[in-house]
């Protein structure tokens, strides 16, 4: 069920255009792992080449983070991160794309709490849907949230002026979800689409809206959609041994319950050249 909300802008430009790399290394759902990511961006930093993309399919923090209260620190590396492979010659701001999972989308859809129709129902149903995740991260609380959606809409506004705020306050934060895509994909003859879950096939890439992060169907057996040569995914299914077969390749474990990080090495043709776990 897609999460009510009030009508979100989404363009061309909410598609990152990736080019055409030597090799494009995507990393599937964190679910708030630090310690596999540090281990994760380890590997990377000695395997990462100029002229390379590095995307990120969304869902950064999870149960993880909100149980061990490294959810900040997560976000940090992943800026950290960013920077470095940026930095490096040939590389660009585009270099390195970070999509916006379900759970970024509830995250950046909570300062419209007061256009709901319902808000305390909307944050009845998405907290445990990963909202709480990235409140527990920033030192807030879903009760305090849940009482001010029940109260009026002047205290829903200072609730979420006080999100707006407390998503801004570290370093670098507003700048990283200011620029979270909701999806990618290469410009070739036959380009790579990467998107956080799912996607409806009859519909093109920028029009899909919330179904990148609220599919309505399974599409782990799609075998084409339009021109593209192969969909990667961050969530919604689990790497399997036949990924190199696969149109559509899943980064991830099955909701994250295999406790790792997927992360995969492509060539241009969308073929697996590694795949990388922690």
């Amino acid at each position: 069920m897609l999460p009510k909300a009030v009508p979100t802008s989404f363009s061309h430009e909410s598609i990152a255009a990736l080019g055409n790399p030597v090799r494009i290394w995507a990393v599937g759902s964190l679910y708030g792992r630090y310690g596999a990511l540090c281990q994760l961006h380890e590997a990377l930093s000695r395997k990462i080449q100029p002229g390379e993309a590095l995307v990120y399919l969304g869902n950064y923090l999870g149960a993880h983070s909100q149980w061990t209260g490294e959810g900040q620190a997560v976000l940090g590396e992943l800026i950290a991160l960013r920077d470095a492979v940026t930095a490096l010659p040939a590389s660009s701001p585009e270099s390195v794309v970070f999509l916006r999972g379900a759970f970024e989308d509830l995250a950046l859809r909570l300062p419209q709490l007061a256009f709901q129709k319902d808000p305390a129902a909307w944050v009845e149903e998405n907290l445990p849907k990963g909202l709480e995740f990235y409140l527990s991260a920033y030192g807030a609380e879903g009760s305090d949230l849940l009482a001010a959606a029940r109260a009026d809409v002047f205290t829903i506004n200072r609730f979420t002026h006080d999100w707006q705020k407390r998503l801004a306050s570290p370093a670098g934060h507003a700048g990283f979800f200011a620029q979270m895509k909701a999806a990618a994909n290469t410009q070739t003859r036959q380009p790579l689409a990467f998107i956080p879950h799912g996607l409806d096939p009859r519909v093109s890439l920028h029009l899909q809206r919330e179904l990148l992060c609220w599919p309505q169907s399974d599409i782990s057996r799609l075998s084409q959609y339009g021109t593209y040569g192969r969909v990667i995914r961050g969530t919604g299914g689990r790497w399997t041994t036949s990924a190199d077969k696969d149109f559509v390749v899943t980064l991830d474990g099955g909701g994250g319950l295999d406790g790792m990080i997927h992360a995969a090495c492509l060539d241009p043709q969308g073929r697996v050249l590694e795949h990388l776990t922690f």
